[in-house]
């Protein structure tokens, strides 16, 4: 894409954001969330992926491949995993949000083309 967002550690206990949707989603016809990530410091490499449809479910970033090793690291996830854990595709309220423990000031993670197909 054109544009990417960059996450900047603050140093405080915890780090979140995302997607979050006031009114619930049907996500049942896609299959697969994409997502590019960014970082050359490994104080994101425990980093999550929360997703809340029905549930509140927490996947591990390295589970899909990411390091914080100063390369692009293209996600690719498959939106059964979810479901497997439970997830309700028909009622999605966050799609995406990156969540973890304490980060260094001014640590940089750079998302960029996150979507669905």
């Amino acid at each position: 894409g054109l544009r990417a967002d960059a996450i900047l550690g603050q140093g405080s206990a915890w780090l979140g954001g995302g997607v979050t949707w006031d009114t619930p989603q049907d996500l049942s016809n896609w299959t697969t969330m994409h997502v590019s990530l960014w970082s050359e410091n490994e104080d994101y490499n425990n980093l999550q992926i929360e997703f809340e449809a029905g549930a509140v479910l927490r996947v591990p970033i390295a589970d899909y491949g990411f390091v914080a090793d100063g390369e692009w690291h293209e996600l690719t996830i498959p939106l059964s995993d979810l479901v497997e854990l439970g997830a309700d595709l028909t009622s999605v309220t966050r799609p995406f949000v990156l969540s973890g423990g304490s980060v260094s000031v001014g640590a940089r993670l750079i998302v960029d083309n996150l979507y669905l197909e």
